[in-house]
């Protein structure tokens, strides 16, 4: 028994290290597992990829903070400006004109276009072609837009959670196993 008492803090050590081991590596695997799952809803499965910023700006990191492990992830940046309003939703209204110009063709739009007026109310930005008797539209111009609410990363980070949980509920399994 005083051999068993003995080698106490040397067992509690080498369980420690291996807790600490296991949580760094299932740590890790939730981190690029979370990363990975908000991506895979800004591909189509909440939201459409078009230009892929959104989704290429989603970023997670392993970090530390007064001895704790800390996951942390972000989405959106300087240049993608509109990550809040996809997954909040909101209403976008213009800042410095009257109209929010909505493109309805991908390029450039070119510096000859006049406003018309639809039967049904809409003003679109118009270019004339052949004699004017034909018009491309450009864009359509509208006094605001309201964005749905479609959350991709709060749920993705819900489940990145349940991952880390059933995770770190293994690593305490296995440990106890080894050690039993």
């Amino acid at each position: 028994m005083k051999g068993a008492l003995k080698d106490a803090p040397t067992l509690m050590r080498r369980r420690a290290k291996q807790l600490a081991f296991g949580f760094n590596r299932v740590a890790k695997q939730a981190t690029v597992w979370g990363v990975a799952r908000v991506k895979r809803r800004l591909s189509g499965e909440v939201l459409r990829a078009r230009t892929r910023g959104l989704r290429n700006s989603v970023e997670g990191e392993l970090g530390s903070s007064g001895g704790n492990l800390v996951l942390r992830f972000s989405v959106g940046n300087a240049r993608i400006k509109y990550a809040k309003i996809h997954e909040f939703g909101g209403t976008i209204k213009p800042k410095n004109k009257r109209f929010l110009k909505i493109p309805l063709r991908k390029g450039a739009m070119p510096a000859n276009l006049t406003v018309i007026r639809t039967k049904k109310g809409k003003l679109f930005l118009v270019q004339s072609v052949g004699n004017g008797k034909k018009v491309i539209k450009w864009a359509i111009l509208v006094k605001q837009v309201t964005i749905p609410k479609r959350p991709y990363f709060y749920p993705s980070m819900k489940e990145t959670g349940e991952f880390l949980r059933k995770g770190i509920k293994q690593v305490l399994i296995d440990v106890a196993e080894k050690n039993g």
